[in-house]
């Protein structure tokens, strides 16, 4: 299991991403899915006795993405840059406190704020 400090130098590494990156998606999947393991080029989760199942595509797929968000707390993304500099940014929030992550795309903005809730939480600030 990753500790919080693991969690925010991930969420660092997920918002220097230009793009969707499978090798991002294992390792994120490795600190919230059982068994992550690569073989044949891609990354697959789940139980050893029964047929494995994709890591879902965080740094590309939205809906995936939302997967990583901790229950009870809330999300919203926003656009910003402009021309040939788009960029993302998105926050994770609750009562207390927001969690941000800012980068190329909304998918790696969301998984890299997501990923910093999960670090508030593991040391118990919600």
């Amino acid at each position: 299991m990753t500790d919080a400090a693991g969690l925010r130098a991930l969420a660092e590494r997920v918002e220097r991403a230009e793009g969707a990156d499978r090798d991002l998606d294992g390792a994120v999947a490795s600190v919230v899915l059982p068994n992550v393991e690569s073989y044949d080029g891609d990354w697959w989760w789940g139980p050893h006795d029964d047929a494995p199942l994709h890591v879902p595509a965080y740094t590309a797929s939205l809906d995936d993405a939302v997967s990583l968000v901790p229950e009870g707390k809330v999300w919203c993304l926003f656009g910003v840059g402009y021309g040939n500099n788009p960029r993302s940014e998105a926050y994770v929030e609750d009562d207390d406190a927001d969690y941000p992550g800012g980068a190329a795309t909304p998918a790696l903005a969301l998984t890299a704020a997501a990923l910093r809730a999960r670090a508030a939480m593991m040391e118990g600030k919600r």
